[in-house]
């Protein structure tokens, strides 16, 4: 019975398909594995297991050369090549073909990465150049990937990219890759797009392309006499259309060309986005940008400020744990996603990581001191975290609420902790002057639980919304999936005011947005609402989705202003539910 298991799992392993896997150690078989997917062997995986020195070595195709064709079909990598921390050096060489570097085209499920690579690449005849050239289909990723290939370019419009040439179609994902080299691009009068970390975004908005915690510390310069409208960028040359969006990185190299950034050479779309990210330099985005990003999250900084960790703490959200950037202090000018020294804050700190005094200091041993909590009515009174034992369910697992400070701790506690939590109404609560979370504040953090009130009164109830986010729910209760909200009567008020112009399915009531089979029963909403928002508004519920509302009745007052696609007294809108037995006695204008 063993040997025939074993043969059974031997061919299940057959047919499921778990491929080869190749280990290179010398030029040699480095070659010998980029001929082998050329030749067909598209999924073909690979794992260094030394450092490989290619000096004098032919590099005739990169790894995934588009042309020629087999079977019919363009050649594109989807394999895994993992550098296992090792070194690629002395790649030179010079081309007459397109899509070349180091890989050429990848595509679908392709995993490039821990290594780096040295070397040149000469072009005079083509487009796409990069450590790899070109990028398309379902989610290739390139991470942890560090390079200081050369590239130098004579070809009027080419593209060029310190990791990738041109982001096509589909989801690019770059992550903790570093750019350390120089490409130099001799465009005469051409409209060639180079970035350290990316080239070009497909002018498609099916090109998306997702660049996280990677760092431009090389040169991107323009050495022709007349470079016409070429876009040199720190980060990203061009992008039209593609969405393309640099989170967490650092962009301190040298950009030189006339119409250049640290972040993009130009941006054209409002999709693209950067977020908390960091740059040396004059210009944030090139002169040829036709949208102006929002910059609160893009900071400029200071030799001083790299040098001395506090760049690298911010970049590890401000905490030490989990982390994708390093940095040696005293030895390191800057940090980097490529290292093992960590930063952590030293001194005394107080419970949520801040320093005594103001004073910051970074150390890359953990020697600092944090306070405990200081928990007051279930929140800490330092920084305001919550006391996950403030209250004790009873023995039906219920959490007794009899004052407003405990719906306050409720609701932190099903958005933080544990989103099936169940709670009762013991008393009347008056709430005045305590301002309570939404209750399910995301689909992620959706009610499950179970919330009944007994017939008790909530009174001077306070809720305003300024920022929405499409599929959410907004109200006492946001998103709630397969919960019982029931048993009570509401009166206060509810302000949902779109100062942001954003539009989009969202759900503003009582309860915003249940599904999954979600109960809402027995209860009486006289609320005022203001639903300033152009989306589904309703007494009881803003966005009914496979959901129950039983017995209820709205008594207040809905004033729904501009909102286009549905204000109601019970609901504003309705997938998919059932309403029974409501009574709607208020007033909608």
């Amino acid at each position: 019975m063993k040997r025939l298991f074993t043969w059974l799992t031997l061919l299940s392993i057959a047919v499921l398909g778990f491929g080869e896997t190749v280990s290179i150690s010398s030029p040699a078989q480095l070659i010998a594995f980029a001929n082998r997917v050329n030749a067909g062997e598209l999924t073909l995986d690979a794992v260094l297991t030394t450092d490989i020195d290619m000096t004098g070595q032919a590099w005739a195709k990169p790894i995934g050369c588009w042309t020629p064709k087999v079977n019919n079909a363009n050649v594109m990598y989807k394999g895994h090549f993992d550098g296992q921390g090792h070194a690629i050096k002395n790649l030179t060489y010079t081309t007459t073909q397109n899509y070349h570097g180091f890989f050429g085209v990848v595509s679908t499920g392709a995993l490039v990465e821990n290594f780096s690579i040295s070397g040149t690449v000469t072009n005079a005849s083509y487009t796409e150049f990069g450590t790899v050239s070109f990028t398309r289909d379902d989610n290739p990723t390139i991470r942890n990937v560090h390079s200081s290939l050369n590239f130098n370019n004579t070809y009027v419009g080419a593209r060029i990219g310190g990791f990738v040439g041109q982001a096509y179609v589909g989801t690019t994902n770059i992550d903790r890759c570093t750019y350390s080299g120089t490409i130099s691009a001799n465009d005469n009068g051409g409209s060639g797009n180079y970035g350290g970390i990316v080239g070009i975004g497909n002018n498609n908005t099916s090109a998306v392309c997702n660049i996280s915690n990677c760092l431009f510390d090389g040169v991107v310069k323009n050495t022709a006499t007349t470079p016409g409208n070429c876009t040199f960028g720190g980060i990203v040359g061009y992008s039209n259309a593609a969405v393309i969006t640099i989170k967490n990185c650092v962009s301190i190299g040298t950009v030189s060309s006339p119409v250049s950034g640290q972040f993009w050479g130009a941006v054209k779309s409002t999709a693209c986005s950067i977020v908390g990210s960091y740059y040396q330099g004059s210009t944030i985005n090139g002169s040829a940008s036709t949208v102006t990003l929002p910059t609160q999250e893009v900071t400029k900084v200071t030799d001083e400020q790299l040098a001395s960790g506090e760049i690298c703490y911010a970049l590890n959200g401000n905490q030490s744990e989990n982390v994708n950037w390093f940095q040696t202090l005293i030895d390191d000018d800057y940090p980097t996603p490529n290292g093992s020294d960590i930063v952590y804050l030293s001194g005394r700190l107080h419970c949520d990581g801040t320093p005594y005094d103001g004073v910051t200091n970074y150390s890359n041993t953990n020697t600092s001191i944090k306070d405990e909590h200081t928990p007051v009515d279930g929140f800490c009174s330092v920084c305001g975290s919550i006391d996950e034992t403030y209250l004790t369910a009873n023995a039906d697992g219920f959490f007794e609420i009899d004052n407003a400070g405990k719906l306050k701790w409720f609701a932190a506690y099903v958005n933080e902790v544990n989103p099936e939590a169940n709670a009762k109404l013991t008393s009347d609560l008056d709430m005045t002057g305590v301002e309570v979370a939404v209750i399910g504040n995301s689909p992620a953090n959706a009610f499950k639980g179970i919330f009944d009130g007994q017939g008790h009164e909530i009174t001077n109830y306070s809720l305003t919304v300024t920022s929405f986010v499409a599929s959410y729910g907004y109200g006492l209760f946001g998103n709630a999936k397969g919960a019982t909200i029931k048993n009570f009567t509401i009166y206060g008020t509810m302000l949902f005011d779109n100062a942001e112009g954003k539009t989009g399915d969202l759900g503003c009531g009582l309860v915003g947005w249940p599904e999954a089979g979600t109960l809402v029963q027995n209860i009486k909403s006289s609320v005022t609402i203001d639903g300033k928002i152009s989306t589904h508004v309703g007494g009881i519920i803003g966005s009914l989705r496979d959901a129950t509302i039983d017995r209820c009745e709205f008594a207040g007052t809905l004033n729904g202003y501009s909102s286009q696609n549905g204000v109601a007294g019970i609901t504003g809108y309705t997938n998919l539910g059932t309403i029974t037995n409501c009574i709607f006695s208020g007033t909608v204008t």
